[in-house]
């Protein structure tokens, strides 16, 4: 089963940890991969990641965030059925 890695800082990164769980498709009932259970290693390379981020989002006005935000739903909409199946 594929293990899936973190999305961290806009880089995908695979963590060192060895528990993993199941990503389940609902409307089959079947495991389609498998995502780790981060370590605290991971947890920490997010919350920098984050921290980096965070004050170019800060900084961007609520405008333009809202926009990313209706990008991401018009996103989500458009694949709604490759998602749900």
């Amino acid at each position: 089963m594929e293990v899936l890695p973190n999305l961290i800082g806009g880089q995908w990164c695979f963590s060192a940890a060895t528990e993993t769980v199941p990503v389940m498709n609902p409307s089959r009932g079947e495991t389609i991969a498998d995502v780790p259970m981060g370590s605290a290693a991971d947890v920490d390379l997010a919350v920098q990641g984050a921290l980096k981020a965070f004050p170019d989002w800060a900084a961007t006005p609520p405008n333009e965030r809202a926009q990313v935000m209706f990008r991401l739903k018009g996103l989500l909409e458009a694949e709604f059925e490759s998602l749900a199946s």
